[in-house]
């Protein structure tokens, strides 16, 4: 996989939990700046990120309002922390509140 079809399933899995949670307006920051443009523009989605783009705008909809922020990848380093961790990862996790102090570094730094 690519990274910018990992951008865009990276993308779609938070608005999957989002969905989840029940919550109805969300803001999503990523550092693949093509998956923001594609998103806000509605545009015809490149071939190796289509399907996650196409399935997050059909998702979108059920939001009550989506904002889509493109960051720079040195602003975004918890999210890059968990890339990294889920590709060495063999199965699903999720923490809720209880983040991993790693974690919980980038998290700060992010916030700074």
């Amino acid at each position: 996989m690519g990274v910018e079809a990992a951008g865009a399933l990276a993308v779609l899995e938070g608005l999957r939990f989002a969905d989840s949670l029940g919550l109805q307006a969300i803001e999503i920051n990523s550092d693949a700046l093509h998956v923001v443009k594609m998103l806000l523009d509605k545009s015809p989605p490149r071939v190796d990120s289509g399907v996650f783009i196409l399935n997050s705008l059909d998702l979108i909809k059920s939001f009550s309002k989506v904002s889509f922020v493109h960051v720079l990848r040195s602003a975004n380093e918890a999210a890059n922390s968990l890339a990294a961790f889920a590709v060495r990862s063999e199965s699903l996790c999720t923490w809720g509140s209880n983040v991993p102090s790693w974690l919980q570094t980038f998290v700060m730094r992010d916030l700074i």
